[in-house]
């Protein structure tokens, strides 16, 4: 235990040193009005300067004497939150670095000068406007750089405006003297080099300096740099007195939003034996993922080499040559952030992983958000993380692969980690055989000769691939030399489009459980491809519709018109012409319709996506498609490559093969939204409780204050604190009520098969969501346990009903609620023979 406190205190302090790293740089680049006590006088101060603005801009319009009002008709040009704030993030960017009063004066002057071009720019051509910005944020991050672009392309839309170096300077020290009464900063005399030249800079006051440093002491406090622990951690028992156990570092809670309530102890207990699972860093996945970093190899996943930053303009441009360079810096700038960003986080994730290696067991707090999904504590590496950071990890033990069923899952894991998981157990287990040649060639040699095997864009997760590779060579190893093998892989097992899971259970709905395995079958259901096809037959029917004939079906004659007609403008003039759908109905029957094209938009169906937004995902798709064919059907010029295009004519063939496919997922979700539009019409927010007996409060309100948008740095926001009296946020609630049920439904589902497991003795889980996973040699038991937990919670309780009883107590006494919706003749005793439910 004396190690584990040791560890905290690390993780408090060392917490404390990446904020201060965080301020000094911040400090050095001149951006202290970004950091944690910056933002915070910022929110804090920026409504008192906007008032005194307004009151001082009234007095003068009023003929009021009194002050210089030289600077009032430039003020004018700007809201006077968006002054205020320009002014104070000028003042605050130059605390720990005093400058002269009259260049900070001048610096405050420039901003509003650049606000009002930007201005003008947006009344004279929006669409410039926009494209601009566009380019700003695609681009570097200086304000020399925002500030050059942005008056370049204004100027060339016919903006002018100049303000001379005088006007500036009366402006900002106008509003430099303006804040002055509020004790802020201060302007300093001192005499220069000795002699009687005097000078003057702007300072911040003792009063604001013992507030950053109160502020900031505070924000190092609340700032550890959680890693996991080293021994099992505490037990949550209540709301706040579980995870860590020293109380040294800032004091989790058990659910990171709401009020502070005790919960079942079932659902205490379901946590707690997650985060008690031992783990260890795999080392050879360390090493093999530090090589990548070192080297900049390009890897799947992996981010390479840092590129170059883009250089200075070469001289002699002419006007094109110049607009070709600034397009091709900005996607170098860009790439450039992305790039070191995520370096960064894989540099943060090795740092932890380093750390950790040398133990024999590191474990996860865990707590859980408003809805009840558990997640990891720890930051950077822990079980829930990406690709890589999952292969980092094992489970600190090994259980011997003694039987056929625990080597035929741990191999069913290899495919499915490969990409392989949509054909039968037999067909993976197949794969696994006819590849083993190469698999060996991945473990032998994961950086020379397998490295292409395992790392390419064909591979789902090609790191939690290549650990396995790793486990199934040991596995042939042992087995070659008559020796047991002890496996500490983690084998997961998915659910099929669990939301819809969910929904169909809850529902009994018979069609919609038959595409997501709630039946059993020889092979596994695809809702994915499943949508495909309805789309692909919706455009056959199309395509086969006689030239010119009546179309009886009311569906398809919609479509068809909304094609067929044209959107004319105020003058006139053709601005949106016919839809050739029938060479469209062609290239996607030709080009050929997958489950890529379709996951995503039926994956979020549960999760509150509506039809206009499933059009982004249609493009996703398509264009991963036609990137790996290699052809695009619908290209047009260099110019347009006609995805956008061709994703936005399928886009209402997809949502009706979505509707005809998921039918009572879609009425389970406007009944929740309707029972909710009644408890919002009586002031009252969402609640319910789930089967586990975990209560669940929505709290979306409006905020009080509001956003001040400043071209081009950035923006501002003014809180309030939240209170019992805030106005409701109607929109909100209505959006998120849906994808709030179904998400504090699989959480049960979680929860509740842990609990089961850990009644049969199991001690190791890998869980995340909608994917559990333990040992292979658990894992037969573990998914007979899933199906039975999942059938129990739905046959021992009714959701639906549980909702509708606690939203009536929240509804107006004689408001109209609806009936409960209607249910299907699906058994979910079939739940239980259906090997592919969770697989």
């Amino acid at each position: 235990m004396a190690d584990q406190l040791a560890l905290e205190e690390w993780m408090l302090s060392e917490g404390k040193r990446r904020f201060l790293v965080q301020v000094e740089k911040a400090r050095a680049q001149g951006r202290e009005a970004s950091t944690g006590y910056g933002v915070s006088l910022l929110r804090d101060t920026v409504h008192h300067v906007a008032a005194e603005i307004t009151r001082v801009i009234t007095e003068a319009v009023m003929g009021k004497s009194g002050g210089n009002y030289k600077a009032i008709p430039y003020l004018m040009e700007v809201d006077a939150e968006v002054a205020a704030a320009l002014a104070l993030r000028v003042c605050l960017n130059n605390i720990s670095k005093p400058r002269r009063l009259q260049s900070v004066a001048i610096e405050i002057g420039s901003n509003i000068e650049d606000e009002v071009i930007m201005q003008q720019f947006k009344e004279r051509s929006a669409k410039d406007y926009a494209t601009t910005i566009e380019k700003i944020e695609g681009g570097s991050t200086t304000g020399h750089y925002r500030r050059s672009v942005a008056r370049r392309f204004a100027k060339q839309a016919g903006v002018t405006l100049k303000w001379d170096q005088d006007i500036k300077h009366k402006l900002g020290m106008f509003l430099i003297n303006l804040m002055e009464p509020m004790g802020l900063f201060e302007a300093v005399t001192y005499f220069k080099g000795g002699s009687f030249k005097s000078v003057q800079e702007l300072a911040p006051t003792p009063k604001v300096l013992e507030v950053i440093r109160q502020r900031s002491e505070v924000l190092a406090y609340l700032s550890p740099s959680y890693l996991p622990t080293i021994v099992p951690p505490k037990p949550w028992t209540g709301p706040k007195d579980g995870g860590y156990w020293s109380g040294m570092a800032h004091r989790v809670r058990f659910v990171i939003s709401g009020k502070r309530r005790d919960q079942p102890a079932a659902v205490y207990e379901a946590i707690n034996a997650i985060q008690e699972t031992a783990w260890v860093v795999d080392r050879k996945m360390l090493a093999v993922i530090e090589e990548l970093f070192d080297t900049g190899m390009k890897a799947e996943g992996i981010p390479s080499a840092e590129p170059e930053k883009p250089g200075p303009r070469p001289l002699g441009l002419n006007e094109e040559e110049t607009k070709a360079w600034m397009k091709a810096a900005a996607e170098k700038w860009k790439e450039h952030r992305q790039i070191t960003s995520k370096r960064k986080a894989l540099s943060d994730v090795l740092t932890v992983a380093r750390k950790m290696a040398p133990y024999e067991a590191i474990y996860f707090p865990h707590q859980l958000d408003f809805r009840g999904r558990a997640y990891p504590i720890p930051m950077f590496l822990n079980p829930q993380g990406n690709d890589y950071v999952k292969s980092l990890l094992r489970f600190s033990k090994g259980l011997p692969i003694e039987t056929d069923e625990a080597r035929m899952w741990l191999a069913v894991h290899g495919a499915n980690s490969y990409g392989v998981d949509k054909v039968s157990f037999a067909k993976r287990i197949q794969w696994v055989q006819d590849n083993e040649q190469m698999i060996l060639l991945c473990a032998n040699d994961p950086l020379g000769a397998g490295f292409r095997h395992w790392n390419n864009k064909a591979v789902d997760k090609p790191f939690c691939f290549l650990a396995w590779c790793f486990e199934w060579a040991a596995l042939l190893d042992a087995e070659a030399k008559g020796e047991v093998f002890l496996s500490s892989v983690p084998v997961g097992l998915d659910g099929s489009c669990n939301g819809i899971q969910h929904y169909s259970a809850a529902l009994r709905d018979l069609e919609g459980g038959r595409a997501v395995n709630l039946l059993p079958g020889d092979e596994p259901a695809d809702i994915y491809q499943t949508v495909a096809d309805k789309a692909s037959l919706i455009l056959s029917e199309l395509l086969a519709l006689p030239k010119g004939s009546t179309i009886r079906d009311p569906f398809l004659a919609e479509l068809v018109s909304k094609w067929e007609a044209e959107k004319v403008n105020d003058e006139g003039a053709v601005v949106k012409g016919k839809t050739d759908w029938r060479t469209y109905c062609q290239q996607w029957l030709s080009f050929g319709l997958n489950r890529k094209i379709t996951k995503r938009s039926v994956m979020c169906l549960p999760y509150g996506i509506g039809q206009r937004s499933s059009m982004a995902y249609i493009l996703e798709g398509l264009q991963e498609v036609v990137e790996a064919k290699g052809k695009n059907p619908f290209f047009k010029s260099e110019e347009e490559d006609g995805l956008f295009r061709a994703a936005l004519f399928l886009q209402p063939v997809v949502w009706a093969a979505i509707t005809a496919t998921v039918v009572a997922a879609r009425s389970a979700m406007d009944w929740i939204k309707c029972y909710t539009k009644l408890v919002l019409e009586n002031n009252q927010a969402p609640s319910w409780i789930t089967p586990d007996g975990f209560l669940i409060e929505q709290r979306y309100m409006n905020m009080a204050g509001r956003r001040i948008d400043t071209t081009l740095f950035g923006s501002v926001v003014k809180h309030t604190l939240q209170t019992e009296t805030q106005e409701i946020n109607k929109r909100e609630h209505l959006n998120g009520v849906a994808p709030n049920w179904v998400h504090s439904m699989d959480a049960t589902a979680m929860r509740l098969a842990v609990l089961e497991g850990k009644d049969a003795g199991l001690t190791s889980f890998a869980m995340v969501h909608d994917s559990f996973g333990t040992h292979a040699a658990n894992t037969h038991l573990f998914s007979h346990l899933i199906r039975e937990s999942f059938v129990n919670m739905y046959e021992g309780s009714d959701p639906i009903a549980m909702f509708a009883v606690s939203m009536t107590s929240r509804c107006a006494p004689d408001a109209l609620r609806p009936n409960l919706p209607a249910r299907g003749t699906l058994d979910l005793s079939n739940v239980l023979e259906s090997d592919y439910f969770f697989a």
